[in-house]
């Protein structure tokens, strides 16, 4: 049967060759996952600055439709007001143009 001791001693230096070969694959792998997330945070805040700027313009799209419409809803208005008073003014001068010729026909008759 073989000393475990001298297993160890024997395989010791071997061992520590792996460990030291374990550590910097251990190393390489964080290294990689670090720079994977730096990316990747790039990448994701490049995202969420791109979401921001279609945000920001959707949000002025909106804002330019609402002020047409708003725009669209006074002109509207003031067209509906300009048709309304000149209809009132187009049947107070037909109301005058009857009462004066009711008047004339009166002035007829004496």
């Amino acid at each position: 049967m073989i000393n475990q001791s001298r297993i160890f001693t024997l395989t010791g230096s071997s061992s520590e060759h792996y460990i030291d070969k374990g550590r910097s694959i251990l190393r390489f792998f964080f290294r990689a996952c670090r720079i994977c997330f730096v990316i990747f945070m790039h990448r994701s805040s490049s995202n969420v600055t791109h979401i921001k700027t279609n945000a920001s313009c959707i949000c002025l799209k909106y804002s330019e439709t609402a002020e047409e419409t708003r725009n669209a809803r006074t002109m509207s208005s003031h067209i509906t007001k300009i048709t309304i008073s000149t209809l009132e003014a187009k049947l107070l001068w037909e109301v005058e143009e009857k009462k004066d010729a009711e008047a004339q026909s009166c002035l007829d008759r004496i």
